[in-house]
Parts: C-alpha cells; structure tokens; sequence
C-alpha cells in the first residue's frame, strides 16, 4: 500500500487535456460575442436614450450629431430651433473598436418632452461583421432595427 497521497501523472495529464479542450471550444465560441457593429449600435442606443432622458431631466433641448464616424457629441438649447447650443462636455461617445458610423450627416434633436425632431436612421457598421441600423422615431421611441 502507497502512504503518499497526491496526483500520478497520468491524472494530471487527463484532467490538463479535458480543461484545454473545453478552453478552446470556449474561446471558438466567445468570438461570436465580439461583434463592434452590434456592441457600437447598443452603445449609440443607450446614448441616445441618456440625451433623450438628460432633455427631459434639464427641460432643455438636447441636440446629438457626430464630428467624426467614430465620435459623438451633445449641445443643449432652449429650444430645436436655437441657433446657437452650447456643448454639453459630460455626454459624450466614441464607438468601439472598428466601428463606424455610416454617414456623419445627421442631426437629432430631442425637446424638453423627450420627442425627436425628425426620424432618423444610424448606421454603424464594422468591415467584418456588417452593420446595424438604428432608428430614431419621432415620438421619441428608439430601437435598433432587426
């Protein structure tokens, strides 16, 4: 009879290819997660959901327009029609990794009753997984179409 207890190494050897086989059908599985075009949409959605809320909240009207195809940025009036807004420093985005925004040559602006000025469609797309469109309604309803 053996007194030492421990592992042999053929038990090691077992239980080191059973985690390494799990492993990497885990991490073949987990590419499907990374997805820039599908995490960029659900951040501008819950972005543009914060400015609609942030309108409500100050009774301002919040404005969202893009500088780039990758960031995003608010100003606040008194009203949709203000000529001059001032930039709101604290809300404020830039999309992941390589997503992109479609075109730059939109503008929402949601009044002090959170309703939007126009429906618009946002496209983030990524050069390897596609795109994704968001839609502003002018009820302010947002969603992300499927």
């Amino acid at each position: 009879m053996r007194s030492e207890k421990g592992f042999t190494l053929i038990e090691m050897l077992a239980v080191m290819a059973i985690f390494a086989t799990l492993s990497g059908i885990a991490i073949i599985n987990l590419k499907e997660f990374n997805n820039p075009a599908e995490n960029g949409a659900a951040q501008l959605l819950g972005f543009l959901k914060q400015a609609r809320a942030r309108a409500l909240s100050t009774t301002s009207a919040y404005f969202v327009m893009p500088t780039t195809n990758k960031h995003i940025i608010t100003k606040y009036g008194l009203n949709c029609s203000d000529a001059a807004p001032v930039t709101d420093n604290s809300l404020k985005m830039t999309l992941p990794s390589s997503a992109t925004l479609g075109a730059i040559d939109w503008s929402i602006c949601f009044t002090s009753r959170g309703l939007s000025d126009s429906n618009t469609t946002i496209v983030v797309s990524d050069p390897t997984n596609g795109s994704k469109t968001i839609e502003v309604l002018l009820g302010g309803g947002i969603r992300i179409q499927e």
